[in-house]
């Protein structure tokens, strides 16, 4: 019996750009920094922690 755990953590660090606000979406429509991310992000289950200023 193998009792190891994978205990590892990604991390993926974007330098937002000003004009991108930090959310999956967004009710006014604008930009977000999903539209910068590969689609792996997406299909991995990746999701942004914490909500930044928009500028």
């Amino acid at each position: 019996m193998d009792n190891t755990t994978n205990n590892s953590k990604n991390l993926l660090v974007l330098n937002k750009p000003k004009g991108y606000v930090v959310t999956r979406s967004d009710e006014r429509g604008r930009k977000t920094v999903y539209d910068l991310l590969p689609q792996w992000v997406f299909d991995d289950g990746w999701m942004p922690i914490g909500r930044l200023d928009l500028e």
